[in-house]
């Protein structure tokens, strides 16, 4: 389990797995089982960092060497960007490098360095060298090392002296294949080796100059082997060459062996002498596969032949191989590209893994996973204690990192150095009223015996007078003799003053040194909460609703009897929740979603929806679900709500229907069909035209937005609805209005678009199971449906139009666009082309640039006067260029700099603050623009924000003020502590985001949850920090952030927080063992709505049920609580078992449409009924037959 992950029990985590949906972690590995004979070793250590200092590596792509000295331990890197040789002990401390220029940076000349070190200069002479891709050690402890660009082998003494080079005509002067530093001091000059295939000649350049990991290998009898194309060659110690084992002749034995290739890496097994090879994955090549051989010195391939290759019968078995290193048993190690079975197609790539294999090509252990966009260029093996233990070394490289990871036990054939431990990390793991529980992260330095205590107090510890606690030298670390940070155990501490700020710090030492003093870090206690003024509705305000600000008190919206079931939902394609929750702008009625049917719902779906109003006796339910009649014409849209928008007032709606029966005249029979609903009222048909160019099982319509008093609806479809339509089988976009269809998606030269087209801009997945959350729709409708912003292509670019009263088409864009708002009017746009923010007027049909460098919006006020957004240049003070910086645009106003968030923040296709696809947007801005709140994964106000599981940083709810400039992070613990957040996982693939407290997304692309109140005082959000005392579960929790001066907030309020600027309070009760989740919030922030499995009120029967929390709200409770009615009380009975997002159990799949009902029947609520008689009708010896007496069977509604 990962350690970020929380767990409340069992019913917690399934029901977690149904409501929260959207954001789980799951435990992934990527190591297979391991055979205790070869097992690889725990991380020792790291040593390495990316750079061209002391101690520092560079490495260009894929290319680089790594060896050991089995007699001094030390580890030698081929720094290929640096144009040097590094060295390192066998416990990672720095030695030197040598090169040309080291010392100075400047020198034409061998140099060494120690302390002050500078990138070698690269070049051709002797000791000068030019991105070094292969090193090797001699039984002598000479150091040999390959250059592919030289096309040359040099050799340097222990010392980094230069020895000699061998390769094709070395020396200049008398073109022989040596050249040594005698030849040198006599005048002859070295450089570079000449191209060939002759003896001693190498051509291994000739695809690919920069990669190619570790061609040079030395045996123990003193054989050099380096690979070259075509072939390997052998040379004596002293450069004269021995022979060659021809790659033709091995594929005249063997076919699929590849000639004529260069080879990736090169090993030799001590126990055999046999060689393996690897040919690395090479785009443009033929064959181009990945594979790893084993081959003989007499020249034979030895079998299984390939031990590793890119295409195998058992796909699970498929790899990409990059390097290669054997240890003293013969067992092979292999960096490689993992892939989780079956890859989805046949050049899908995967993580960096290195496995571990028998000689017989058996799968031993794996380890060491890296990034996939980075990778493992070489490895290496020495024997490192004096029973025989093996270390393995792993030479990582890619996106700014470079190091090396060391696998085994600690090296005790030599002593370790004596370095003091490191204290890495110290911090407040929980915080209560008067106790702490305090840790540290700490790195022996390969000491066993660390050691380490911590002191606290209320003044400088460093000026004395702190408690040390446990009693000095303290407890021991049990890190073992690792180079790695070790979390130390929880020190509590009890007994302290309520709302008083501490100073801790932690102290550690060993035999290696010390001791070590950490830096002083402060945590403060909560404050003891103080009694709320008395409300007008505190009759009502009982349990837990007595401590809700604002004078709120809960109301449990959702039913008592609910059939047993919760309000909770299943997962969709995409793994979102399968819902739409939204209240009304007054808060007087809110519609939402459950897996279950129940009441008086005419249908059941994968997903039913209700109607809930509030009357002054409390709220009551309305199914809304149509009825459902046999499979619909494809599988996964019916996976999810039928239902993807409303108006705001919620009298009117949007859904589609994909199965039978039609729900209004027009409908299109056996297609998937869209409807507008109005309460009360009746179902219109949307969608009353057949596609002439699809077939039922092939179209999806969308709905993308409708005019303000909703009698204009606009939608997307892949289908040619009206005669001036593309027959081209693409998505076009139409009007509906009064029963008619238009073409929206015209070009200005009143020609429909023969290209995929959206409203807005349209990220991938539209269309698919991800439809109805895809597409950037801020006002691209405008209020009176006179104006549609529409784009060509469906992956968040296209050329942007706008739509002129039905009768023109002006171009906005011209080229690739990416539409991001426009105001209510349609008066103007904002959009991001070629990387620049441009904004849009129709009235003069041009646009101004608003800023360049542009990543995208975070959002925007509703005329455009205010745009938040992030750009990678400096344009205002406070900004760096190159990095992530939020600005803020005020019409006729300098640009304001408010933040520089970090990578994880911005990327346009994951969950982001500029997510191109709604659902995965982290950000909202008022309607003013004067607020803007947003999640972020940097520390933008100096708090703690890391994980204090994963040690990950958590991404925090931040809140700007443009009227003061003020940014505020409102989830942040206000006494330090850190958080043990999650990790958004998404259809059990892991994406690296790490929250602690999150907005809410969109439900669907038009209908976001309102965590703003139209004042900009109050805000809301989820979150696993325990911001106030009374929270207590260590799950999720809803919260309010409020302004001092908004309702009973002040500066002296029990709930107010200085950190945060404002009042952070409780909405869900803080003590339930689950999960609760913010739903939605009326435009005031009088009511806000959430989920909780809490029983809040006295008739709730301790199910998951949805509840407002009311200002001045409540109703009388009964004297004896109402009895439950029908299955209310009973168990719940859970929904079909589903895997939770992230899960890696294999569920049941999609569920199972059932058989048709024979004729005269119909399915309902699951079971097949017979068809009810029509109006005037009665069901007689099973016929319907005419009434004839005032007698018969009366029938309801027409049904039975």
């Amino acid at each position: 389990m990962s350690q970020g992950k929380r767990t409340a029990g069992n019913r917690g985590i399934d029901r977690r797995g149904r409501w929260c949906l959207a954001i789980l972690v799951v435990a992934t590995s990527l190591c297979w089982v391991s055979s205790a004979a070869g097992a690889i070793g725990d991380e020792l250590g790291r040593f390495g960092e990316h750079g061209s200092g002391a101690g520092q590596i560079d490495l260009l792509e894929g290319s680089g060497g790594v060896a050991a000295d089995p007699g001094t331990g030390h580890v030698f890197i081929a720094d290929s960007a640096n144009n040097r040789v590094t060295e390192f002990t066998a416990w990672g401390e720095f030695v030197k490098s040598w090169g040309w220029g080291v010392a100075d940076g400047s020198s034409d000349a061998l140099q060494t360095c120690t302390d002050t070190c500078f990138a070698g200069i690269g070049g051709d002479a002797a000791g000068q060298l030019l991105a070094p891709n292969g090193i090797a050690v001699a039984p002598d402890g000479n150091i040999y090392v390959f250059e592919r660009k030289n096309l040359r082998v040099q050799v340097f003494a222990p010392s980094g002296a230069f020895l000699f080079m061998f390769g094709g005509g070395v020396n200049e002067t008398t073109g022989a294949d040596l050249c040594t530093s005698a030849d040198v001091a006599g005048g002859d000059v070295c450089g570079a080796g000449s191209s060939g295939s002759g003896p001693a000649e190498f051509s291994v350049n000739a695809v690919g100059v920069e990669s190619g990991g570790d061609l040079i290998e030395i045996n123990s009898g003193g054989t050099v082997f380096v690979a070259d194309r075509n072939r390997i060659q052998e040379f004596e110690l002293n450069g004269s060459f021995k022979g060659e084992i021809s790659f033709a002749t091995l594929q005249a034995s063997n076919p699929d062996f590849p000639a004529n290739r260069d080879p990736g890496a090169l090993a030799i097994d001590p126990v055999s002498g046999d060689l393996y090879i690897v040919f690395r994955f090479t785009a443009g090549e033929s064959p181009r596969r990945a594979t790893l051989w084993r081959v003989s010195l007499a020249g034979n391939i030895v079998p299984p032949a390939p031990l590793l290759s890119e295409f195998t019968p058992d796909m699970s078995e498929r790899a990409l191989p990059e390097a290669v290193a054997t240890d003293a048993a013969g067992n092979v190690y292999s960096s490689t590209e993992q892939f989780a079975p079956p890859p989805d197609e046949l050049n899908l790539r995967g993580e960096p893994v290195v496995l571990q294999l028998s000689p017989s090509g058996e799968r031993l252990d794996s380890c060491c996973g890296f990034p996939a966009d980075r990778g493992i260029p070489a490895l290496a093996t020495n024997v490192v204690t004096a029973a025989g233990g093996v270390d393995l070394f792993v030479l990582k490289s890619g996106d700014g990192e470079t190091f090396v990871e060391v696998r085994g036990p600690a090296p005790d054939k030599w002593p370790p150095p004596a370095v003091a431990p490191t204290i890495t990390d110290q911090f407040a793991a929980a915080v209560t009223e008067d106790s702490v529980t305090l840790q540290a992260r700490i790195n022996p330095n390969f000491w066993a015996d660390t050691r380490y205590y911590l002191e606290y107090g209320t003044s400088k510890c460093s000026e004395g007078g702190c408690q040390a606690v446990p009693v000095p030298p303290g407890d021991l670390l049990g890190a073992g003799a690792v180079k790695t940070a070790a979390l130390t155990a929880g020190i509590p501490i009890e007994g302290l003053t309520p709302g008083t700020t501490y100073r801790f710090r932690f102290i550690a030492s060993s035999s290696g040194g010390g001791p070590t003093f950490g830096t002083e870090r402060t945590f403060t206690t909560f404050a003891l909460p103080t009694a709320r003024p008395a409300c007008p509705n505190d009759a009502f305000r009982i349990g837990p609703g007595a401590s809700l600000p604002d004078c709120r008190a809960y109301e449990m919206v959702s039913p008592v009897d609910k059939l047993g079931g919760d309000i909770v939902v299943q997962v969709n394609q995409l793994g979102l929740p399968a819902r739409l929750n939204k209240s009304s702008l007054d808060g007087e009625k809110v519609t939402y979603s459950s897996y279950r049917a129940f009441g008086n719902s005419e249908g059941s779906g994968y997903t039913s929806q209700f109607l809930a109003s509030r009357s002054g006796s409390g709220w009551s339910s309305d199914g809304i679900s149509p009825p459902r009649e046999g499979p619909p014409p494809f599988g996964g849209l019916s996976l999810d709500s039928p239902y993807t928008a409303f108006l705001p007032d919620l009298s009117r709606s949007w859904m589609r229907q994909d199965t039978d029966p039609q729900l209004a005249p027009g409908a299109i029979d056996g297609y998937s069909n869209l409807y507008r609903r109005d309460f009360p009222g009746g179902y219109t048909a949307i969608t009353n035209a057949q596609p002439t160019n699809q077939g039922p099982s092939t179209y999806y319509p969308e709905i993308q937005g409708f005019s303000a008093d909703g009698q204009r609806t606009f939608f997307s479809a892949n289908g040619k609805l009206t005669s001036t339509a593309s027959a081209n089988p693409v998505r076009q976009v139409y009007e509906w209005f009064n029963g008619s269809l238009r073409l929206v998606s015209v070009r200005p030269n009143g020609a429909a678009s023969s290209l995929d087209s959206s409203i807005g801009s349209a990220a991938a997945g539209i269309g698919s199971g991800g439809e109805s959350r895809a597409a950037s729709l801020a006002h691209a409708v405008s209020d009176d449906g006179s104006k549609i912003y529409w784009s060509e292509g469906t992956n968040g670019e296209g050329k942007l139009y706008v739509r002129v009263d039905r009768t023109k088409t002006v171009a906005v864009s011209a080229g690739p666009a990416t539409f991001w708002a426009a105001t209510p009017t349609g008066s103007q746009a904002i959009y991001v082309e070629a990387d620049q923010l441009k904004l849009f007027n129709l009235a003069t049909a041009d646009s101004a640039t608003l800023a360049s460098t542009v990543q995208g919006v975070l959002g925007a006020s509703d005329d455009l006067t205010r745009v938040y957004f992030i750009a990678t240049d400096s344009l205002a003070g406070g900004a760096k260029a190159g990095q992530e910086n939020l600005y803020l645009y005020e019409s006729g106003q300098p640009l304001t700099f408010v933040a520089q968030l970090s990578q994880a923040d911005v990327q346009v296709n994951q969950l982001s603050v500029i997510a191109r696809a709604p659902w995965r947007r982290v950000s909202r801005v008022s309607e003013d623009g004067a607020t803007a709140v947003f999640m972020s994964r940097a520390s933008l106000t100096g708090a703690d924000t890391k994980d204090a599981g994963s040690n990950q940083p958590d991404a925090e709810v931040y809140r700007f003020s443009a009227a003061d400039g003020e940014l505020l992070c409102i989830s942040c613990n206000p006494t330090g502590a850190r958080s043990t957040g999650q990790e958004f996982v998404l259809n059990k693939t892991p994406t690296g985001y790490w929250y602690a407290s999150k907005l809410p997304g969109w439900d669907f692309q038009l209908d976001p949850a309102r965590v703003i109140a139209a004042s900009g005082d109050r805000l809301y959000f989820d979150s696993f920090n325990p911001l106030v005392l009374a929270d207590v579960n260590g799950v999720q929790d809803t919260y309010q952030w409020e302004a001092v001066g908004s309702g009973t907030c002040s500066e002296d309020s029990t709930d107010f927080s200085a950190p945060a600027g404002g009042c952070v309070s409780l909405i869900s009760d803080g003590k339930d063992s689950h999960d609760s989740e913010f739903v939605d919030a009326s435009a005031d922030g009088r009511d806000v709505f959430f989920v909780t499995s809490a029983s809040l009120v006295p008739q709730d029967p301790d199910q998951v049920d949805l509840y407002d929390a009311r200002v001045g709200g409540g109703f009388p409770q009964p004297a004896v609580p109402a009895p439950c009615q029908g299955e209310g009380c009973q168990s719940q009975a859970p929904p079909p078992t589903l895997p939770p997002i992230g899960s890696e159990g294999a569920g049941p799949g999609n569920p199972k449409w059932p058989a048709n009902c024979k004729k005269g029947f119909v399915r309902k609520h699951g079971k097949c009924v017979r068809k009810p008689c029509k109006k005037g009708t009665v069901r007689k010896k099973g016929k319907c037959v005419k009434k004839r007496s005032a007698h018969a069977r009366k029938t309801k509604g027409g049904k039975k």
